[in-house]
């Protein structure tokens, strides 16, 4: 009998010996997180605008005594061919309270010295040229920063505009005449060309980068050149300017300055902005509308921007997206840098806003889109 115990403990060795070895414990599997915010698509953004009761759709604009400010807001883009750029935005005019008073079919709107000038595309005047080259014309109108005058200027470009207490618009023709209007929308003067040709020759214009320039001050036009007519009669490049002054008054144009005025215009010099603690850089941001001084400034080994008053204090902070401040009003323009335009860096819906920088109020949000949506 005792072979027996022996003998059961050897078959349950051979048993245990045929029975596979126990699998080695798995490693634990890493750890999954899910991004959401990039499974599940963000808000629309709502829109935060109603319409003006003189509202003009895609028509032209109408003036009125009760807009108040008139500001800009990109609408939109439009898809584009033999073009710079693959797309170009759109912009309307909206006033402080939020009220929509244009569609956004202006190529550009920008205030300069007191007047807001339109430019829209003009289908009638497109050049049919080098497609590479071409680049289509634009009509301007032009109106009071309020709108309570506008007048149309087809043909007409900007030149310059005097000091802001001046309320002076200098356009040109096609042909180099100049059209002087005054903060009414009246014109005060005109030349023509021919009035300019016998000092200037006859290839110039007043929007190239060679000059004739023009300066605006106190009521006188100052024209500097330093590329005019030499004694051959070709056009030659000279260490010594040119210059003519315009009597607006009188429409004449003088060699000398008239009495009491300088040889070259003063001021119009920019000053280096100021220091503030904290801050590495700053640059000047001028209200367009009402002329008050802000800076946007850079936070010291940081990478966000803030707008500062002239006092040194915070009025925005983070202002990335800032575009354009105006008649008390700040305009963020969110997907403005974005290769798409209709959503910003972060995969968020693009809009332009006008804040109140009094009280931080958003009165205007306008959902971006192309013509493709």
């Amino acid at each position: 009998m005792r072979g027996r115990p022996a003998a059961l403990a050897l078959a349950l060795c051979l048993l245990a010996g045929c029975a596979p070895a126990p699998a080695p414990a798995e490693p634990p599997a890493p750890a999954v997180y899910t991004d959401w915010s990039r499974l599940t698509p963000y808000a629309p953004v709502e829109p935060l605008y109603r319409y003006s009761d003189h509202y003009c759709g895609d028509g032209p604009l109408q003036s009125w005594d009760g807009y108040g400010a008139l500001l800009p807001y990109a609408g939109g883009y439009l898809r584009t061919e033999h073009y710079i750029v693959d797309q170009v935005a759109r912009f309307g005019l909206v006033t402080a309270r939020g009220e929509l008073v244009t569609a956004p079919v202006y190529a550009d709107i920008t205030h300069v010295g007191g007047f807001l000038l339109l430019s829209r595309g003009s289908a009638a005047r497109y050049q049919d040229q080098d497609p590479i080259q071409k680049r289509g014309d634009f009509d301007l109108t032009v109106a009071a920063a309020d709108g309570r005058w506008v007048r149309e200027a087809p043909g007409l470009c900007l030149v310059t505009t005097a000091e802001r207490e001046d309320g002076l618009l200098a356009l040109c023709d096609g042909a180099g005449g100049l059209e002087f209007w005054n903060s009414a929308g009246e014109t005060v003067a005109t030349f023509s060309a021919d009035d300019f040709r016998p000092y200037l020759g006859d290839d110039f214009s007043w929007v190239n980068e060679g000059g004739p320039w023009l300066y605006l001050r106190d009521g006188l036009g100052y024209v500097e050149c330093y590329r005019y007519p030499g004694e051959s009669g070709e056009w030659e490049y000279h260490d010594e300017a040119l210059r003519l002054y315009l009597d607006l008054a009188a429409g004449q144009i003088l060699e000398t300055p008239p009495e009491g005025y300088p040889a070259e215009p003063e001021g119009g010099q920019g000053t280096e902005p100021p220091a503030f603690p904290g801050y590495d850089s700053a640059w000047e941001q001028r209200d367009a509308v009402t002329g008050q001084i802000y800076y946007r400034c850079h936070r010291a080994g940081g990478a966000a921007d803030d707008l500062l008053d002239e006092a040194g204090n915070v009025v925005w902070a983070d202002c990335e997206d800032l575009y354009l401040l105006a008649g008390g009003m700040l305009a963020v323009w969110t997907g403005q840098w974005s290769w798409t335009g209709v959503w910003d860096d972060r995969g968020h819906p693009a809009s332009f806003s006008w804040y109140d920088l009094t009280t931080g109020e958003c009165v205007f949000r306008y959902p971006l889109t192309n013509n493709e949506e």
